[in-house]
């Protein structure tokens, strides 16, 4: 019997959503290497792998595993909101998210034309990104 693979977690996070779930809510990432008595054929679809090999051989090459994130989840956690440039360059990064959108609104009041320019991301520790404030989208006050 064949276990079925993908090249990349999307298709998987699209199967567990159409199946909600009933297959589980965990991604599995293998490091697959010769000489290991593993074989995979190209079937069933543009990234979709069918692979055999010895469940213990199998098992040992699992790299990671990865939980689906729901936006509820994230929410729970801890976060840090960091604002950037749209060149990449960290402005600040803050506990609070008032106090974060609060120092955005205050950039975009001081300087409107980087409105477009400038983003407040929420991410967790374990580096799942949650809410994006765009400067633009903040309704200052003149």
């Amino acid at each position: 019997m064949a276990v079925s693979m993908f090249e990349t977690a999307e298709p998987c996070w699209a199967l567990i959503d159409r199946t909600r779930g009933r297959i589980g809510d965990h991604v599995a990432e293998l490091r697959l290497g010769p000489g290991r008595g593993v074989c995979a054929a190209k079937t069933g679809g543009p990234l979709h792998w069918s692979v055999w090999g010895d469940p213990a051989v199998l098992q040992a090459a699992i790299n990671g595993l990865r939980r689906q994130v729901e936006p509820a989840d994230i929410l729970k956690q801890t976060m840090t909101y960091s604002i950037f440039t749209s060149t990449g360059n960290l402005v600040d990064a803050f506990d609070d998210r008032d106090a974060a959108v609060a120092a955005l609104t205050d950039i975009v009041r001081a300087e409107p034309e980087s409105a477009d320019e400038v983003f407040l991301v929420a991410q967790d520790d374990e580096g799942h990104v949650g809410e994006t404030v765009y400067g633009s989208s903040l309704h200052i006050a003149a």
